[in-house]
């Protein structure tokens, strides 16, 4: 094995994230660099990031200078966000979508006072901070207003108003609620009895509020990331109450929303690449976090989120990979030769026991990602310059599967009237009609209604061979059949044997049939009715 390399990576903080600028042999003349970087007055801040590349191109970094200029409150903007949850009610805005909003569209003013979503909806003083911070609340309001006002039936104006009557709002009952000297003192780490009192004494329906507005009036006196993160998992303690972990796990999931949080609970992420293997290791439970400063921290919730009792931060955590996965950022700046094998490492740390973690809509942006990087038919293709791919069809894809599959399948022979499956049974089998007619029919109101009636070479319970969903549907021969029978467990070694690119449009195929059949059978049931 070679010496390992080590570079000193100079980098300069603008726009809320950190770029690397130039890289240096030695520490001496790195930071000299850096020096004469933060003398102009444009630049907010610079960094030096100690960086050893293995001999398996792997890089540990370590972050050995810094220096932030002091930011003005003029450079304490909104963040451009695209997009904007929708909230029906005062109830929406607590949500975590309404939290990930604020958290993007907020997060330099975020970043500076050191204080989360939830307890700015928590807390009297700190929302009245945000009020009064200049034009901040004013932009963020009309920010999310024009692109809510874009939607089908909202006007930009009304929009507006709903924010502000919303604000009004929550900033009455967070007063009244934390303001008013009837929530019990925290002492301790006893926050299970502290919260029992507090909800006793809310109406039914909204005990929560109480007890958050108890806990946020704790955080809000630790002023770093770490702190805070310390703080939940001593509340939480070894073995937390539902209701307990309930109200921290929306913190905690506020926290790995921030960039800045994540880095410095999680540590330092040398690259997209290494940030996406860790926020699936993180969701699975996996993550190895000796190197991190709160692994003890991490050694308490990460079970408790790959159990499926988080399921906040498992959300934001998911929401976060999806927009990575989907942005433009390169997976590693260091060395764009890389790029492909990042893309499949990562792609290969994001399946899992034959599923995508995510689902469809990271199956869908992986699929997404590839296009853009290897050309239309992804890496299958991306060697076949002198030929080009066409963009691959699904569907097409799912039949050509399936008819692979069904040509060393075993034909057995139906008689007239026959059950071949029922609808709400366990899906096992799908089938290809070789000889002979079925009807697929579903009961509604206590009446068979009739979906399809189909003929030879044609494929009907196919669901069953990509998702675990029952039957929707009960299958029954018109006359005596002759059916190839493909086992699911065939086509999932099948699948299992596809480039990773087929198996994420398959998965997202799938997804999008599962709920286009859905609504096909309601409709049919509707219009039969």
């Amino acid at each position: 094995m070679g010496a390992a390399k080590t570079n000193f990576d100079v980098q300069s903080f603008a726009d809320d994230h950190w770029t690397s600028v130039e890289q240096h042999p030695n520490e001496d003349s790195a930071k000299a660099a850096a020096q004469r970087l933060f003398a102009a007055s444009i630049c907010m801040g610079v960094r030096i990031v100690q960086e050893t590349v293995l001999d398996d191109g792997a890089v540990d970094g370590e972050v050995i200078y810094s220096e932030i200029r002091d930011i003005t409150e003029a450079n304490l903007e909104i963040v451009a966000i695209d997009d904007a949850h929708m909230c029906a009610d005062i109830y929406d805005f607590y949500g975590i979508e309404s939290r990930m909003t604020i958290s993007r569209l907020l997060r330099r003013y975020i970043d500076r006072v050191y204080l989360t979503p939830t307890e700015f909806l928590h807390n009297y003083r700190a929302l009245q901070n945000i009020k009064a911070y200049g034009n901040l609340l004013k932009a963020g309001a009309e920010r999310v207003a024009s692109l809510q006002g874009k939607m089908p039936g909202h006007q930009v104006s009304t929009r507006l108003d709903k924010i502000y009557d919303v604000v009004t709002k929550i900033t009455q009952r967070v007063h009244k609620v934390g303001e008013s000297g009837g929530l019990p003192a925290m002492v301790g780490h006893k926050f299970v009895d502290q919260m029992d009192a507090a909800i006793a004494s809310a109406p039914a329906g909204r005990e929560d509020f109480p007890a958050l507005v108890l806990l946020c009036r704790d955080l809000v006196q630790h002023r770093s990331w770490l702190a805070k993160f310390e703080r939940l998992a001593k509340l939480a303690g070894p073995d937390p109450r539902e209701d307990v972990l309930a109200l921290i796990d929306g913190v905690v999931a506020d926290l790995l929303y921030l960039p800045s949080a994540f880095d410095d609970i999680v540590g330092f992420q040398r690259n997209m690449g290494h940030l996406l293997c860790t926020i699936a290791d993180l969701c699975n439970g996996e993550f190895n976090a000796q190197k991190s400063e709160a692994k003890e921290q991490l050694a308490l919730f990460m079970p408790l989120l790959a159990a499926g009792k988080m399921p906040q931060t498992h959300a934001v955590l998911l929401d976060r990979l999806t927009r990575q996965i989907t942005s433009s950022q390169p997976l590693d700046r260091y060395d764009p030769a890389r790029e492909r094998d990042t893309f499949k490492a990562v792609a290969t740390r994001l399946r899992k026991g034959g599923e995508v973690l995510g689902g469809t809509l990271v199956a869908d942006a992986l699929s997404k990602r590839e296009i853009s990087m290897f050309g239309p038919g992804g890496i299958a293709t991306a060697a076949k310059a002198a030929a080009p791919a066409a963009k691959p069809d699904p569907r097409r894809m799912a039949a050509q599967l399936a008819e692979m599959v069904a040509q060393g399948a075993e034909v057995r022979t139906f008689p007239p009237g026959s059950l071949i499956f029922r609808e709400g049974d366990a899906p096992d089998h799908g089938y290809m009609i070789v000889s002979g007619q079925v009807e697929i029919i579903t009961m509604h109101r206590k009446q068979l209604v009739l979906l399809a009636r189909l003929g030879e070479d044609a494929f009907f319970g196919e669901l069953a061979l990509f998702s675990p969903m029952k039957r929707t549907a009960t299958a029954t021969t018109l006359e005596g059949c002759q059916l190839r029978v493909i086992d699911m467990r065939e086509m999932q070694k099948r699948i299992e044997s596809l480039d990773p690119f087929c198996q994420y449009w398959l998965q997202y195929l799938v997804g999008r049939i599962t709920d286009l059949s859905a609504r096909v059978t309601k409709s049919n049931k509707g219009a039969a009715a």
